[in-house]
């Protein structure tokens, strides 16, 4: 049993991890769907969706008779009596209207209560009250009558307090109660006798409704009648053959104690009774927005992540982001296209719950991969870079004494003012903390393919194009560059008990020596050349002009790297050189920083064309820049010094490393 037990769960464990690659992402892609139920998740859905809503046309068949401000002043304040209601229902006697809607509540018994209910019983036309829905008890009117009709009143709004749906039905002790709204529609056609209600659906002859309907607004107002017209029959000019009227009140007084008002998705007050005109503008239009069922929503949305799954799982990591791209934008397309059919989809739950998915594969694979390298770094990095292991593996003569010339990227990096930091803290506090600074940093390199060639007190110097071929070397430099300067922002952070550190960085690409340089006893697997010490002379330049790290034109030429931009800073001669060398600053693709590179381009065209007033002006508009204020230093020095200077090319000499 106990080896059953065992063999069970070693099975389980390889199916783990075989799996865990879909397993990790589908978990988050669960959390965050439950997440993005969250009621402002939704509220942010409905604030699109109202964006879709095109506008319904408003049918001619809908009139709306206003209890207005105008009616209350002349009728008199609230409550009427029931012989007001009474007369002004008369009054569309013989004029042909379909049914009449009141979205009044007649709840409590009151003078005249019989006489207006055997009024109402003598009219041409159906007449609907509106009831009341309380707690899942239903309050009926007191001046019902069998031949009177029904429907609750009430709505239900969002979570912002707007109305977008209606529940059009209401289950109560197992009795099925229509809605003000549905019921008006079902006389006007005709189909109160054929209605058929269910738990979830409801049926209207031949179609099918869901219980929960969005429905739209209308573009245009209602047609509409003051009530004191109808009451005092002053409505010759209005045709009320084949209308649904409806009875309400449409005052905005918050004194008439007749407020009865809602808003709409753009935010509007209406009444409650165009409300209802809405609806049953809806319904005639047979307009509505179903929304689509979650466990369909899941399942598509699961399916959909499955398929995302194997394609970044098969792709290079350059091609990842337009997949996730790809598959949002058409969860989206998908949903306006379902929203003109009339289903609600909820996009914006599914494309955050996308995006959580994308960032759980991208976390994983960083995981995974960190995982990965720490496995090998563990196994060979105490004692040579895995790198040169394979090389030398595969080539033990490269033990030789000698080398060879090719193309390479070197990289030279040292602390600022290390002199002065030395002075600050003891000496155990400085080996310390020069241990933890070359082990990030060189952590940094490896991490970027390249080879670790020598520590010379605080600084490091590195190469990459050997002893393994590398046909991206010069990106691979840049990025442990940018990848350099911002660790040194994080150690600075992890370690406040050191004074923070700044760094400088040159990088040179071009033909170089390597091999090794030595004896038959010893020997240094290094680079040697020109190239080398032009790479040496631009790590020293970076404290001339304030910036973290300097490269040549050789190592940008032609080079497309996402991500980084490349400001020119100058061109100069360097120390122990005669030719001129155009020197550029990498910097984060950032719209700062493009918006800094082109201010620093014009200003230093200028400069260099010999136009060096307009390039003062030019690099006094650029604030907090450091290489900028070098140049208006150098170009006022070349204004008060023009004989030093009798034919100007743009190339500055520096006489200092």
């Amino acid at each position: 049993m106990k080896n059953s037990l065992v063999l069970l769960i070693k099975k389980a464990r390889k199916l783990y991890e075989k799996y865990s690659y879909f397993l990790y992402p589908l978990y988050f892609l669960i959390i965050g769907y439950i997440f993005f139920q969250a009621p402002y998740f939704t509220l942010i859905n409905n604030l699109i969706i109202d964006r879709l809503h095109g506008g319904t046309p408003t049918r001619e068949e809908i009139i709306l008779v206003g209890i207005d401000d105008y009616s209350l002043s002349q009728v008199g304040a609230w409550p009427w009596s029931r012989e007001v209601f009474g007369q002004a229902l008369k009054n569309l006697e013989g004029r042909g209207p379909a049914v009449v809607g009141v979205d009044i509540l007649f709840l409590e018994p009151r003078e005249g209560d019989q006489e207006f209910k055997e009024q109402v019983d003598t009219f041409d036309f159906p007449v609907i009250f509106g009831s009341k829905l309380v707690e899942g008890e239903l309050f009926s009117p007191v001046v019902s009558t069998p031949n009177t009709y029904e429907g609750y009143i009430h709505f239900f709004p969002d979570f912002d307090g707007k109305i977008r749906q209606v529940n059009i039905t209401q289950n109560i002790e197992g009795d099925c109660h229509e809605s003000f709204s549905l019921s008006a529609f079902l006389l006007y056609r005709r189909e109160y006798e054929r209605f058929n209600c269910t738990t979830s659906n409801i049926y209207i002859g031949e179609r099918k409704y869901n219980n929960t309907i969005n429905f739209n607004y209308a573009d245009d107002k209602f047609r509409y009648v003051s009530f004191y017209d109808l009451y005092t029959n002053s409505v010759d000019d209005i045709d009320f053959k084949d209308t649904i009227v409806l009875v309400g009140s449409t005052t905005l007084d918050l004194k008439s104690n007749l407020l009865d008002v809602f808003s709409n998705p753009s935010g509007d007050r209406i009444p409650g009774i165009e409300i209802h005109a809405n609806i049953i503008n809806s319904f005639l239009q047979g307009r509505f927005q179903s929304d689509i069922p979650i466990w369909i929503e899941l399942l598509i949305l699961l399916s959909v992540s499955f398929v995302i799954l194997l394609l970044l799982r098969k792709l290079d990591a350059k091609y990842q982001f337009t997949v996730f791209v790809s598959a949002w934008l058409l969860m989206s397309l998908t949903g306006i296209i379902l929203f003109e059919f009339g289903v609600n989809w909820r996009f914006v739950h599914t494309t955050l719950t996308l995006a959580v998915l994308f960032v759980s594969v991208i976390g994983y694979r960083i995981v995974t991969e960190k995982q990965q390298k720490q496995f090998v770094k563990k196994a060979f990095s105490q004692y040579i870079s895995p790198q040169l292991l394979d090389k030398l593996m595969g080539n033990p003569e490269l033990l030789e004494v000698g080398g060879e010339k090719r193309e390479m990227t070197v990289l030279f990096c040292d602390i600022r003012g290390f002199t002065s930091l030395s002075e600050q803290v003891d000496a155990e506090e400085l080996v310390e903390l020069l241990n933890v600074y070359l082990s990030r940093m060189s952590a940094v390199i490896l991490e970027h393919d390249g080879t670790i060639d020598k520590y010379i007190g605080d600084a490091i110097m590195a190469f990459w194009n050997a002893p393994l071929d590398d046909p991206h070397h010069r990106k691979n430099a840049l990025c442990a560059v940018q990848g350099m300067k911002s660790e040194i922002r994080k150690f600075n952070q992890d370690h406040p008990q050191f004074p923070d550190i700044a760094i400088g960085i040159g990088l040179n690409t071009g033909p170089m020596v390597v091999g090794n340089i030595g004896s038959s006893l010893r020997f240094d697997y290094t680079v040697l050349g020109d190239n080398v010490n032009l790479g040496s002379r631009l790590e020293g330049l970076t404290k001339k002009y304030g910036v973290m790290s300097l490269v040549t034109e050789s190592v940008v030429d032609n080079l497309e790297m996402e991500g980084v931009i490349w400001r020119r800073i100058d061109e100069v001669v360097v120390k122990g050189k005669h030719e001129p060398v155009v020197i550029y600053e990498p910097r984060r693709d950032l719209p700062m920083h493009r918006t800094l590179l082109d201010a620093y381009n014009s200003a230093f065209m200028h400069y260099y064309e010999g136009r060096f007033k307009q390039a003062i002006t030019e690099f006094s508009m650029i604030d907090n820049d450091t290489p900028s204020l070098i140049m208006i230093r150098r170009i006022n020095y070349i204004l008060e010094n023009p004989d030093e200077f009798p034919v100007w090319n743009g190339v500055w000499k520096w006489e200092e490393k």
